[in-house]
């Protein structure tokens, strides 16, 4: 394969079309990139909640919710 470097911006790569080479946009911040990855996966622990805990329940009776509080706080040190 070979690699061609235009003067234009351009970069060719063998029969492919030329890649247009453009600036690498500015962090936005630790933050901003952990954001989204934090909801997700909140909203991924929460689903569960919501689907097993009342099944469970309805299964095995109310003593079964004695379980809750520390399935939930051993569920944070896992996740």
């Amino acid at each position: 394969m070979t690699v061609k470097k235009r003067v234009d911006g351009e970069l060719s790569l063998g029969r492919l079309p030329p890649l247009k080479i453009k600036a690498i946009p500015i962090f936005a911040g630790f933050a901003a990139a952990v954001g989204p990855g934090v909801v997700w996966a909140a909203l991924a622990q929460g689903s569960g909640e919501l689907i097993w805990w009342p099944y469970m329940t309805a299964r095995y009776g109310a003593t079964f919710l004695g379980l809750l509080l520390p399935a939930a706080l051993m569920q944070y040190f896992v996740n």
